[in-house]
């Protein structure tokens, strides 16, 4: 089986990268790829969620980094906001919900 390429960000010349994604039901079966190693992680909301009106954004910490996310959730989540990633929706998509670390009231202010 041949090697999946994704669109790379340009950076050091790289149009295009080896995959590190996985596919729900295979590579061209129309499924979006799903990025499991999101799921569980936290992250901040730094564009406020609408709830169904639509998504925000949300930069997670994930694979020894932070990412940026579209994030949707159930309800609005003002910006600033800590959050639990709960679902992978594919293509750069999660869905969260706000969080409270057991730690965070000990710790002080999240930064």
């Amino acid at each position: 089986m041949g090697r999946s390429w994704c669109a790379g960000d340009g950076s050091r010349g790289l149009l295009a990268v080896p995959c590190t994604h996985s596919y729900r039901n295979g590579p061209g079966d129309g499924a979006l790829a799903s990025d499991d190693a999101v799921l569980g992680r936290t992250g901040e909301v730094v564009v406020a969620t609408r709830g169904p009106g639509g998504p925000g954004e949300v930069l997670a910490e994930v694979r020894g980094g932070r990412e940026l996310f579209l994030a949707w959730s159930e309800a609005p989540i003002p910006r600033g906001t800590r959050v639990l990633v709960v679902g992978s929706r594919g293509t750069r998509q999660i869905d969260v919900v706000p969080w409270e670390g057991p730690l965070d009231g000990l710790l002080g202010p999240h930064t």
